[in-house]
Order: structure tokens, then sequence, then C-alpha cells
């Protein structure tokens, strides 16, 4: 990303960008909300970089949980419209 972000995720499809931002369950509300708030940061940037190289593209943020979305936090994923996906686990090895 130009804003020197690092995205967990990035999917660059021919018609779509995806970018993930992944939260273990070790992560605490702050963490969470800060995912949150990373999400609104990669769509604006993602958004900007459209339009300058004039892609024609959807973008997408989600954030990808490996627990649950505490509750108090699901009023600013509403507000702000952030797709999360919850109780992930990881591939065991």
């Amino acid at each position: 990303m130009k804003s020197g972000d690092t995205v967990d995720v990035v999917f660059d499809l021919e018609d779509e960008i995806i970018a993930v931002e992944i939260k273990s369950k070790r992560s605490g509300t702050d963490d969470l909300e800060r995912g949150i708030y990373q999400c609104v940061k990669y769509l604006s940037v993602l958004e900007a970089e459209r339009i300058v190289n004039k892609k024609d593209v959807k973008i997408h943020t989600i954030l990808v949980l490996e627990d649950h979305l505490p509750l108090k936090l699901n009023k600013i994923k509403n507000a702000l419209n952030i797709q999360v996906i919850q109780k992930v686990s990881p591939i065991k090895t």
C-alpha cells in the first residue's frame, strides 16, 4: 500500500481487491477494535489507489477473528459497515 501499511492478506483479483486483517484469540478488545479501524483505513487507501490508477475494481476489507467479536464492538463494526468473520481456526500442520 502506498500509505506504508502492511495488510495481513490481500487478494488482488481481476475485478476485486480484498484486504484481510487477521486477529488471533490472544487479541484483546482494544486490539480487535484497532482491527476494525485498520479495515476502515485499508478500504480508504485502496480506494484512493484505485482512483489514481484508474482501476475498475471493487474494494472490500474483512476482519477475520480466531475468536468472537465482543458485543460492545458490534456497534462500531455495524456503524462502519465492516465485515467480520468469526471463529476461524488456523490450520494445524
